[in-house]
This record gives structure tokens, sequence and C-alpha cells, in this order.
């Protein structure tokens, strides 16, 4: 049977349904998994696709697949070997009925460290950083879609010259490597656009992909497509994140209790995240966020008693900070005066 090409826009319920499928297939196979990530149009916050999610499942090794076949044949995904001739570095896996919105997976098992990885993270990051290409890439799928409406591998192939200049383009271009950890098992990869970077300060700029939006004084002032700006500080026990909603105006800032920033040998920033976090508004209100879960952190033996009492610690003196006007940090400020964040 055919399926019929049809582009439907976008929904922001699709990184809920990504996140409540990435625990069922981590329930299942975590202990082969070292990445997974939510790749293809569904993942990029106003883009418009077809309602299939992709999932991207990292691995050690290739070999290791083999081992996930019955698990994630457990939780309804059925393997499909015969496209390995076509993409040999892949294992493609498949889930739900075709053609009905938002119940059909995805899911392509690859290794971690390989090009399919890479490439997938590169070109889903440059449309969440340029919504101007996501909008050219929204309108050219929705004329392939015409073009090609019951012909899915044409539609396929036909998009392929503008999915490799954009990875070109992102390859060309100084991109921000980010690799975000949350205990227990939770790794976000990003490569975004890198605006400026010192010794010690490194800042990139994206967009709000979070399935969970946030209300201060009784206005959305965060939420999945505000584009952000974000400052990783060496040395300092939180990042601060600057937002912005689709007009354009200055909502707030969104800081993380993490670790401080890593520099890894392959040119990546690691940080782990320790749960708590701050929302402070552009006139220095703010509003302490997740303190249950850091609570929960602790009680599940996912961090140490030690980090637990860094995490309190730190957001203190955040607050503090906040408290006597002296936030954002004044390398912060001096930034966004003169690159005009």
């Amino acid at each position: 049977m055919k399926v019929s090409v049809k582009i439907a826009g976008y929904n922001p319920k699709w990184p809920v349904i990504y996140a409540r499928e990435k625990d069922l297939i981590l329930s299942v196979i975590a202990a082969k998994v070292v990445g997974i990530e939510h790749v293809g149009s569904t993942a990029v916050p106003g883009l418009g696709a077809k309602p299939i999610i992709d999932v991207m499942v990292g691995v050690q090794k290739l070999s290791d697949a083999k081992d996930c076949v019955e698990p994630l044949k457990s939780v309804g995904y059925d393997y499909v070997p015969e496209y390995e001739k076509t993409i040999p570095e892949r294992r493609y896996f498949r889930k739900g009925p075709e053609g009905i919105p938002n119940k059909h997976f995805h899911l392509h098992m690859v290794e971690r460290d390989g090009d399919f990885w890479k490439r997938h993270l590169l070109f889903r990051d440059y449309l969440r950083c340029h919504r101007d290409v996501a909008r050219k890439y929204h309108r050219l799928k929705k004329d392939l879609s015409q073009k090609y409406r019951s012909n899915r591998e044409g539609y396929t192939e036909a998009k392929t010259s503008f999915i490799e200049s954009v990875v070109a383009k992102a390859l060309a271009t100084p991109r921000l490597h980010l690799r975000y950890l949350r205990l227990p098992a939770q790794v976000l990869e990003m490569y975004d656009e890198l605006v400026f970077k010192s010794k010690r300060v490194i800042a990139g700029r994206s967009q709000v992909t979070s399935t969970h939006s946030i209300m201060f004084d009784g206005k959305t002032v965060l939420k999945a497509g505000f584009p952000i700006t974000y400052f990783e500080l060496t040395g300092k026990w939180f990042n601060v994140v600057k937002v912005r909603n689709l007009r354009g105006r200055h909502t707030g800032y969104y800081c993380d209790i993490a670790t401080p920033p890593k520099l890894l040998k392959d040119g990546s920033v690691e940080l782990t995240d320790l749960f708590l976090d701050l929302w402070v508004s552009p006139d220095l209100k703010y509003k302490v966020l997740d303190e249950e879960e850091l609570e929960d952190a602790l009680k599940n033996g996912w961090i140490s008693k030690g980090l637990y009492e860094t995490a309190k610690r730190e957001l203190q003196k955040l607050v503090a900070m906040v408290e006597k006007r002296k936030f954002p940090p004044q390398l912060i400020r001096r930034l966004e005066d003169k690159l005009r964040l």
C-alpha cells in the first residue's frame, strides 16, 4: 500500500510525544544506549512535517543493535533490515500504523560518534538556529509533497540537495557543540550557532526546545520556539540564557544550576545539570524552579549529597546576585551591549 505524503502544520505536542517514547525506549535498551535524540522536522519548533516522530539512538558500536531487536519488539518496534544496503551505517526500526498522525515512529540506531549522528544533529540544529532557513525548508516540503503526493521515495530524494546544502553551511560555520548531561542517563547534544568565545565565556544562539513552558506574572515567558542566547561561564556553577518571544521582546533570563563547563578533547563543551533553575525577569523579579526535582535526584541517588548541597549553595549565591541588582554578571552585560544581544 502506498502512503501519500502529507505535510502537517507544526504540532507543539511532538516534543511531548517524543519525550514519552524516549522513556519507553530507554526502559528496554538503556544499557546499550549512549545517546538518544529527537531528529527530523518534528524536532524543529515551528516547522511543518510529516507527523512521524524520528528518534535517533546512539550506541557505542553498531553490533550492539542485534541485542536491541527483541527488547524493542516488546514495545512495538519492527526491525527493517532491507534499507541497510543503501545506508549500511544505520539499523532501522519502525512502529505504529502508517498514515496515522503522531502515532508512527522511525528509530534510527547508529554509532554515536559516526557521520550519520553528527550530520543529523547539524541539520536539525542549523534549522533551529536559522528560522529563515527552516521556513524555506517548510515551503520546499509543501511543494514537493504536491509533486510527489504518492511517491515517498521520490519526495525524500528531492529534498536531498537542500539538506546537503544546509549541512555544508553548518560544517563551514563555527558551531558550539554542547553536551548537556542530566543524571542518571540523559544526554542532550547540540550544534548551536557560536556567537562569542573567550577564556571566560562561550555564547551560543538557538531556540527553546523544552516540552515545558513558563508563566510569570500572568504571561508566557518561555515556550518552544522562543529564540535564546545563552552564556556558559568558565568556573561558574550556573549559566545564563536570555529569552525573547517570537516578536523579539526580551521576556527574561533562565538560569540552570550546573557543573562548570568543561572543554573536551573533541572541542565540545560539557556540563551536568544539577536540577535547580531560576527564572529572572527583565526587572529582576525571580522565581526558583524545580526544587522538587532536586530532592528527587538526591532520594534516587542520581546526585551525591555533596552535589546536592553545592546546588543549593550556588542557587543562594545567584539569588543574592539578583537581589543586589548585580544580575546579569557584568561580563554578560558588556557582551549584550557590544554584540547587541
